[in-house]
């Protein structure tokens, strides 16, 4: 069954189709949720990225907490990004379709240069979470059908967020943080060609 991908479809309505229960959010957040927002689409037919997100922020007076909901298309991907080494880890929970982790280490290179890149099958209902690394580059990818995933975000007990991922821009061999400097981009995630 087809997720609803309309750009009037909200978060909310979301999760709803989805069967997605949002109460242990309120719960965890620790406070009321705010409006969703409509789902966004972005696609790149030259790189394979073809997805769409919806968030739903958390919070009485300021956003205490996020969830995103992705809906990867079919033989599509989300956009590539890395997550710094000062970041937490970042937990996915897979809620519908089948599809790929795509890992990339920085520091994992072999005699000649090349980074490794590995892949992580993904299925609902048999890896229900996954834990992405920090210090990693990293993608999605849907296969036989859209790939449902989502993730909550949370500001520290002071209202600080932690450092998010850094969207890699493709082309770019390297991109820059604040804790490490500068981090070279494996081949794959800078040319979206990971066969």
């Amino acid at each position: 069954m087809a997720v609803r991908t309309s750009q009037t479809t909200h978060a909310y309505a979301l999760a709803a189709d989805l069967g997605f229960d949002l109460s242990n959010d309120f719960q965890y957040a620790g406070q009321s949720p705010r409006i969703g927002q409509p789902l966004a689409h972005t696609v790149n037919s030259e790189l394979g990225v073809d997805y769409y997100t919806a968030r739903i922020d958390y919070g009485d007076a300021k956003v205490v907490a996020s969830r995103v909901f992705a809906i990867i298309m079919e033989d599509g991907r989300c956009g590539s990004a890395y997550i710094p080494k000062d970041a937490h880890s970042k937990k996915l929970a897979v809620i519908r379709g089948t599809g790929s982790l795509i890992l990339g280490d920085p520091e994992n290179d072999d005699l000649d240069g090349a980074f490794m890149t590995e892949f992580y099958p993904l299925k609902a209902g048999v890896t229900d979470e996954v834990t992405l690394p920090h210090g990693h580059f990293y993608t999605l990818e849907a296969r036989g059908g859209e790939m449902v995933v989502s993730c909550l975000s949370e500001a520290d007990v002071d209202g600080k967020w932690e450092p998010g991922e850094i969207a890699v821009e493709p082309g770019k061999d390297s991109l820059t943080t604040l804790e490490e400097g500068l981090v070279l981009v494996p081949e794959e995630f800078q040319t979206a060609n990971f066969s």
